[in-house]
């Protein structure tokens, strides 16, 4: 055997002599920071190293045994319960999200909390490692590169900037998960350009921003994010006069 009981239940040399519960260390009784180093004695990885220094859950008193259970488990990881919403048991803030008209498919079973949130992530307090590269895992199309970036989109920060600057990643009551709905997300950054309302007679105001920028997060051929096809979707087409892109 690679693992056995006196691997993780010390006092065992007195325990064989005079049985009892009372003279066998028990991994329960342990502290937090105990536990993570009894647990680091065979689980060297960065999520075991994290938890008696930086990860948030061993930070917050969480232990070991509060989220894996050791004998007699089925489960991947030895986790308590292997349902894609077990984390949402502690972070119950959380759970109301999934419940919004809008959501990442969590309760579905298409995704799971650790798919986004990697446990032992030393540098992120919310446990992604980038979390825009965490989002272009799935999303590879908003990803580019292109030749004409949104600048939010490759801002890879944690708090503002990148997918969060437009995006709830849990749910939200608009359509694709956006923190606000229609031209009201786009004007938090963009004012309306004054030639909106006066040229062609305003006809512009009749539209939604992404009517006509419709590739916001990036485009090959259009500095101003512009849907190519937008000439024909106008009762007369504009490129007729303006060069694609102007």
């Amino acid at each position: 055997l690679t693992v056995g009981c006196t691997g993780c239940h010390s006092g065992w040399e007195a325990h064989m002599e005079d049985p009892s519960v009372d003279n066998i260390g028990r991994g329960d009784k342990l502290t937090a920071s105990e536990q993570a180093v009894l647990c680091a004695g065979c689980h060297s990885n960065q999520h075991q190293e994290s938890m008696s220094s930086t990860d948030p859950h061993g930070l917050a008193g969480v232990a070991c045994l509060d989220c894996h259970s050791i004998h007699s488990n089925p489960n991947i990881k030895l986790v308590k319960d292997d349902r894609e919403e077990f984390c949402v048991s502690c972070h119950t803030s959380i759970k109301s999200e999934f419940k919004r008209r809008s959501v990442h498919p969590l309760e579905s079973g298409n995704v799971q909390c650790i798919d986004c949130h990697v446990m032992g992530s030393t540098g992120n307090p919310l446990l992604t490692v980038g979390i825009d590269w965490t989002c272009q895992n799935c999303h590879s199309e908003t990803s580019g590169p292109f030749l004409h970036e949104h600048p939010v989109t490759y801002s890879f920060l944690t708090e503002g900037g990148g997918c969060v600057e437009c995006h709830q990643p849990h749910g939200s009551p608009n359509d694709r998960l956006l923190n606000q709905p229609g031209d009201g997300l786009c004007i938090q950054c963009h004012g309306t350009p004054p030639e909106h309302k006066v040229a062609h007679g305003g006809i512009a105001e009749d539209f939604a921003c992404v009517d006509c920028h419709s590739d916001m997060h990036g485009s090959f051929d259009n500095s101003k994010l512009l849907d190519p096809d937008l000439g024909m979707k106008m009762s007369f087409d504009c490129y007729e006069c303006h060069i694609l892109g102007e």
